[in-house]
């Protein structure tokens, strides 16, 4: 997944559960300008679109429900 969308993934174990978080962080604040906002709005949605269209519904699609 990284390498398709040329980005370092955090893939973190969740405790008790049988999955992992994947995710992308970047450095940003709540009390930046609108101009700093606008840009991380804008990295967000295109980073969500790129993570969806690798790893989105065919994939998920394919995987096999637990208890069969």
């Amino acid at each position: 997944m990284e390498k398709e969308i040329n980005m370092a993934l955090s893939w973190e174990q969740l405790d008790n559960a049988r999955a992992c978080r994947i995710a992308v962080y970047r450095e940003g604040s709540i009390d930046a300008s609108e101009e700093e906002l606008n840009e991380l709005q804008d990295w967000a949605i295109e980073t969500l679109i790129k993570l969806y269209l690798v790893n989105g519904s065919k994939r998920y699609n394919e995987i096999e429900p637990l208890g069969r």
